[in-house]
């Protein structure tokens, strides 16, 4: 069971770009932007982006991400988990 003695490693596929650009994220329900929010991007990947939000998104949820300068994508929350300083990490694939 070596496995058990790395737990610690990283286990994504795709390496992560750190970035820093505002953008924000707006919630999609029946094709339709309800809730948008300010969100600062951490990293991005191939497969996923990482975001710092001042509130949690909600987890299975899609969102329009729009990144300041880029075409919009949309994303859909994997997890969001609150920092020690009340704002939240969120992880999400793109779709």
């Amino acid at each position: 069971m070596f496995y058990a003695l790395v737990a610690s490693a990283d286990r994504r596929r795709d390496s992560r770009q750190p970035s820093g650009e505002p953008a924000t994220a707006s919630r999609l329900i029946g094709g339709r932007e309800l809730d948008k929010y300010d969100v600062l991007v951490s990293d991005v990947s191939r497969r996923g982006v990482g975001l710092r939000s001042s509130v949690p998104l909600e987890k299975g949820c899609e969102y329009r991400l729009q990144i300041l300068g880029e075409k919009a994508s949309l994303i859909r929350v994997v997890r969001s988990r609150k920092r020690g300083d009340g704002a939240f990490d969120v992880g999400a694939v793109h779709l």
